[in-house]
């Protein structure tokens, strides 16, 4: 298991928030957030580069990529791809797919999928992992996509009332990485807490896969599978830690 954290942890840039972390030795990855890729993200990333790849010994990247996906994306692969070891993407949204034109909706579809299996094939397919953002969207690119890598989003998933630890073991040999955290009141990205009571069955869940000796483990093929703990302050991100540690001793 590897504990992961996003990259705005404080604010500032990708780097600074990779070094402000290297002290934290608790932290083993962090995960790139790309919300978009124009022209000020190129010139950052640009500069960065070297230092990002400097600390790619001290920690394992994986990158979260601009919604929806471009053509454009495949440049930031290409510039990333010698030191990410996963690149995170959400299904197209459902409301792109239902249109007023049903055929157009299926086209729309149609031309999302061939540029997420155009990235696969060619930078390999275990490096893309879909996230669960909604049910219908997730649904309809799992239809299309049938198997590609997921990564679970614990907020999502409780938002649509689904039970984490139930949707875990359904696709446990396909997680890549986990995005653990809470919700209050229907909104997400909160620290956990011991008052969570989903976050036990998940936990047990997440320990029987990852034990290959067990008749009943679903083995991920990914290992040691990506925990990250996606709040957007340190404070809240060692909360979270200090919670998933001492769930993991006392399930």
């Amino acid at each position: 298991m590897k504990i992961i954290l996003p990259s705005y942890q404080e604010p500032g840039t990708w780097l600074e928030n990779a070094q402000m972390l290297d002290p934290q030795q608790w932290v083993d990855g962090i995960e790139l957030l790309f919300f978009s890729y124009d022209d000020d993200a190129q010139a950052i990333l640009k500069k960065e580069l070297p230092g990002l790849r400097d600390l790619a010994a001290r920690f394992s990247y994986s990158l979260h990529m601009p919604d929806p996906l471009s053509p454009k994306c495949e440049e930031l692969i290409e510039a990333t791809s010698d030191f990410v070891s996963l690149y995170i993407f959400h299904p197209l949204k459902s409301s792109t797919n239902f249109t007023s034109d049903k055929e157009q909706g299926q086209k729309n579809l149609e031309h999302w999928a061939g540029l997420v299996t155009s990235f696969q094939q060619s930078f390999q397919a275990e490096r893309f992992a879909m996230e669960f953002t909604d049910l219908t969207s997730f649904q309809q690119a799992e239809h299309i996509l049938k198997d590609c890598m997921v990564c679970a989003d614990t907020g999502a998933l409780l938002r649509y009332g689904i039970e984490p630890s139930v949707w875990y073991a359904k696709y446990s040999s396909r997680i890549t990485e986990i995005h653990l955290h809470s919700i209050r009141n229907d909104k997400d990205h909160y620290p956990l807490s011991k008052k969570d009571e989903w976050l036990c069955p998940l936990l047990a869940e997440i320990e029987k896969a990852m034990r290959p000796d067990t008749k009943d483990s679903k083995p991920t093929g990914k290992s040691p599978l990506r925990i990250n703990l996606e709040t957007f302050a340190l404070e809240d991100s060692k909360t979270s830690y200090w919670v998933l540690m001492e769930g993991r001793c006392n399930p």
